[in-house]
């Protein structure tokens, strides 16, 4: 068959099967992504062989959509909108990636999974799907809303920051460990190419578009806007990049123009045909066979996902000054595994790290997530609504106090902007100290896992573990250290409460001030009892007792030096001030 016959024929099946299918869940009250994601297995090589599509094609036409999506996504959400709720998002995605990440893993190694599976499972649960998500929102007419905005800022980071975890976990796929100059470079790259593209695009592109807009036609406005678009993606894919990055950065530079209303409306119906071809694409990687067989693992993947979104973005929005209500909703609008979850495992299978079964149940969590994600999104009022009716009274109390003080917060944050821009800045260091502490110990557990003669008890004698186990200790005591200084400035900033000196009686600040302090170091000691308990498993039950001394120890230690400590790093951060100043 020639090419040509091919590409119309394949075209033909997509646009009336898609058709088809989305009529029929459109009249059974179902999204018609449903019937996108349908089509796709019926046009799949296990329903219907006799009328199967070419996948090359599709995939072709699948990345047209996601980059004509993020263009148009970049241009709604504008350069103004993104500085608005840029660090926001920046300390949300980091907070709930943490711990959407350590979840994964610590889900993985329950549910038998090596240490490099557990990792790839984390990394694999830690997105969402952006193309899902503003699918969603535009059938629901949410898109001009703050938690449309707030939902699709955080995906669009969620994908760089996959991008950032694929390039730390890829080695682990050759038994290799992640460097910190490669780590290093690409964070700087990233951050490079949007700030050139933005930066010089902003000064020339926006009059470029204006200076044609003025004088051509609305089609050959389309066509240089495309032509900027396709352009930016293709330079960020041949850096490493996602396709998706580059074309958002240029829709947010295209936003600046006076004619970027004429370009939305000529983009738009081009980015709904090939989105839908993006969603039957997803419906062709389908095995129903498989899905059948490893559907209780999906279902606990996607049921963890779902769970661990909700509450992990819910907790960030909330801490970040976001109402209980709007951070549920965000949280509910995001519950669409991500599009790097196939990238990622297909890089695992392809590694030999997971077999096409584990791949299969991937997808099908990542299905049951897209199918549940309309539905508990149309319905994310009501189901917050009946919640709250069911807490009990004491814990309702408790929040109403919390966004009693969250509100005065507001206002000494309004009264004092230094002041919000040194808790931002606080909390965004301390989640830096968690990453650098995950990844520290992820590290420690996979060598603790695989490595020959690591933590491993030789010929009867438990000291060599017990002092290499200790080791791991020292070196993960300064990151403790300080994430702890950092909790007790960020409290001191959110409530203007801390010890106004030295001295043993002002030592401790204002309740508030305690309050804020005592729940951070709450979380750091529960996200460390977290990551010590698979290494705790690895070595295992024999030698719990010295493991406990050990810890116990330490424990002990950082208690008698913290004051030091504290000092230490108070005079030294003055003795700098100083000498800057």
């Amino acid at each position: 068959m020639e090419a040509e016959t091919r590409l119309l024929l394949d075209i033909t099946f997509l646009t009336a099967v898609a058709g088809i299918c989305s009529i029929v869940l459109v009249r059974l009250k179902m999204p018609t992504i449903i019937g996108y994601l349908v089509a796709g297995i019926v046009l799949g090589p296990t329903m219907l062989p006799e009328v199967t599509v070419q996948y090359s094609t599709v995939f072709f036409l699948s990345n047209l959509g996601i980059v004509l999506l993020m263009f148009y996504i970049g241009m709604e959400l504008n350069l103004r909108e993104m500085r608005r709720i840029g660090s926001f998002t920046i300390i949300v995605v980091t907070m709930e990636m943490t711990m959407m990440v350590m979840v994964g893993y610590l889900v993985g190694m329950m549910l038998g999974l090596g240490p490099v599976s557990s990792i790839f499972l984390g990394a694999i649960i830690s997105g969402t799907s952006t193309a899902v998500v503003v699918g969603v929102l535009h059938s629901l007419k949410m898109m001009n809303t703050q938690v449309a905005k707030a939902a699709v800022g955080i995906t669009v980071l969620e994908d760089i920051g996959q991008v950032i975890i694929l390039t730390l976990a890829a080695p682990l796929l050759n038994g290799e460990s992640p460097t910190i100059q490669s780590t290093i470079g690409m964070v700087a790259l990233i951050i490079l190419f949007v700030s050139i593209v933005i930066v010089l695009g902003a000064l020339c592109i926006p009059k470029l578009l204006d200076w044609v807009g003025s004088r051509y036609s609305g089609e050959i406005l389309l066509l240089f806007a495309v032509a900027l678009c396709f352009t930016s993606a293709l330079v960020s894919s041949s850096i490493g990049l996602s396709i998706a990055i580059g074309a958002f950065v240029m829709g947010l530079i295209v936003s600046q123009s006076s004619f970027v209303s004429i370009i939305k409306s000529k983009v738009e119906p081009m980015k709904e045909l090939f989105m839908a071809v993006f969603f039957i694409s997803i419906g062709l990687q389908i095995d129903p066979a498989l899905i059948i067989s490893g559907l209780p693992m999906a279902l606990a993947i996607a049921l963890m996902f779902i769970i661990g979104k909700v509450i992990s973005v819910s907790v960030a929005c909330y801490i970040n000054n976001m109402k209980m209500r709007s951070s549920f909703q965000v949280a509910v609008s995001l519950v669409a595994m991500g599009e790097f979850a196939f990238i990622i495992t297909q890089l695992a299978v392809g590694a030999g790290q997971v077999d096409r079964q584990f791949y299969s149940v991937i997808i099908g969590a990542a299905l049951i997530t897209m199918v549940v994600m309309p539905v508990l999104s149309k319905n994310s009022l009501r189901i917050y609504d009946r919640i709250d009716k069911l807490v009990p009274a004491t814990l309702s109390s408790s929040f109403h106090r919390v966004s009693m003080f969250k509100a005065d917060v507001c206002d000494r944050f309004d009264v004092a902007p230094e002041t919000r821009r040194r808790a931002r800045m606080e909390m965004l260091l301390i989640a830096v100290d968690l990453v650098v502490m995950i990844s520290l110990m992820l590290v420690i557990n996979i060598l603790a896992e695989e490595a020959d003669g690591f933590l491993v008890v030789m010929d009867g004698d438990a000291l060599p573990m017990l002092l290499t186990f200790t080791i791991i200790l020292l070196l993960i005591t300064p990151v403790v250290l300080n994430a702890l200084l950092g909790i007790g400035r960020m409290a001191d900033a959110i409530t203007g409460g801390g010890p106004g000196s030295m001295n043993d009686d002002q030592q401790e600040g204002t309740p508030r001030y305690r309050m804020v302090r005592n729940f951070g170091y709450g979380f750091l000691m529960v996200t460390l009892a977290f990551l010590f308990l698979p290494l705790l498993a690895a070595i295992g039950g024999a030698h719990y007792l010295g493991l406990i001394l050990i810890i116990s120890t330490w424990l002990l230690a950082l208690y008698l030096t913290w004051k030091s400590y504290r000092r230490f790093s108070e005079g030294l951060k003055s003795r700098l001030d100083h000498g800057m100043v």
